[in-house]
């Protein structure tokens, strides 16, 4: 059996830690153990229970000097560690190369860019050419979701593996009873048309945008509702969301749900995702709603790798482009999807966990062997 080793975890389920969580699920336990490093400031993590009652052990390594012991008194004892991050800045990843003794460090890059105050934001692209400089010259494995998270961590023309981020489509199909159910708990009504979000109420969501869009269209569709989910992490952002909510009377039009452990019964409920980020790899909420048979609204910051059906649109976010987004709305309002059959397109495309968890696999076997 080979031993992995798995960073990355928070103790928010966002879309990393599903996706890892959906990875970790479908590989074969037969051919490979993982255990998961907490290098967070929290002692809990995302999944925690489940990880556990799995026979998984949690490491808590926090701070350099306790990486370097850790991989130090544990040389060779691994077969492979995958990092899932967003960004290369990490020690831990040359301590790894250096003391761990893995067969194989793997890098596998999430996102497209990453949050940072605005005084630092000018450093970036200089910080990230050095960064990248540094990752080049170590012994590892490149994965990313997509071509833009590639470029992001690695650079331009930089060899990765592409690994999609499958999901379990199952759990994502549209159903009609889940979707009355759902909008009667939410008090929609039938005539509704609920404009749907999930992400953390953090800046590179872009939420402050998504209102001002939501405002702007409600003007003219009495009928609209829009449906917010996601932890509430970034109390600047949530204040000012509840303050633009209250400021312009959205209260009965918005629902501010929160955390939810049921984001596959949410998008039933939903009419349109949209989905403004400031950046991303490939997300994985833009799959799941696909796979509910919504059509979906991305800014042209997202790789359109995500998109497969054809009642995607891709727009810029900038103020002018507000009443795109209003029209893109408005068309999304009148359109007439087969909800019933498009997960089949996703699972067609590979956006499904248990396809994709074989080409995994045979890339861990293919480098720890």
């Amino acid at each position: 059996m080979k031993k992995i080793l798995i960073s990355g975890m928070s103790y928010n389920t966002g879309g990393v830690e599903t996706y890892i969580m959906s990875m970790f699920r479908a590989l074969d336990k037969q051919s490979f153990h993982c255990d998961f490093i907490n290098d967070q400031k929290r002692n809990d993590i995302a999944f925690q229970d489940e990880i556990v009652s799995s026979g998984s052990r949690i490491i808590h390594l926090h701070g350099k000097a306790q990486w370097k012991k850790f991989m130090k008194e544990h040389t060779g004892e691994y077969d492979a560690i995958i990092f899932n991050i967003i960004a290369p800045f990490f020690h831990q990843i040359r301590v790894c190369c250096r003391y761990g003794g893995f067969r194989a460090v793997i890098v596998h890059s999430h996102n497209g860019s990453v949050d940072l105050p605005s005084f630092m934001k000018p450093f970036i692209p200089f910080a990230m050419k050095y960064e990248r400089a540094k990752l080049s010259s170590l012994p590892i494995t490149r994965w990313a979701c997509s071509e833009k998270a590639a470029d992001w961590m690695f650079g331009k023309d930089k060899d990765y593996v592409f690994i999609k981020n499958g999901i379990n489509t199952k759990k994502f199909r549209y159903d009609d009873s889940v979707r009355i159910a759902v909008r009667r708990e939410l008090n929609l009504k039938d005539g509704d048309f609920c404009i749907g979000h999930i992400g953390r109420f953090d800046p590179q969501k872009n939420h402050e945008y998504l209102i001002r869009i939501f405002h702007e269209f409600s003007k003219s569709d009495k009928d609209a509702k829009l449906l917010l989910a996601g932890p509430m992490l970034n109390v600047h952002i949530t204040d000012k969301v509840k303050s633009y909510i209250r400021d312009n009377n959205l209260e009965d039009r918005v629902l501010l749900l929160g955390e939810r452990k049921d984001s596959d019964r949410l998008y039933q409920a939903m009419d349109v995702f949209v989905l403004p980020s400031l950046y991303e790899g490939l997300p994985i909420v833009g799959i799941e709603a696909q796979t509910a048979g919504l059509p979906c609204l991305f800014s042209n910051t997202v790789s359109e790798q995500v998109s497969v059906l054809d009642t995607n649109r891709f727009l810029p976010i900038t103020d002018s482009s507000i009443a795109d987004w209003c029209r893109a709305l408005h068309d999304a309002k009148h359109m007439s999807p087969n909800r019933n059959k498009s997960y089949i397109e996703i699972e067609e495309t590979g956006f499904i966990m248990e396809k994709e968890i074989k080409h995994i696999e045979n890339e861990l076997m293919k480098v720890i062997q």
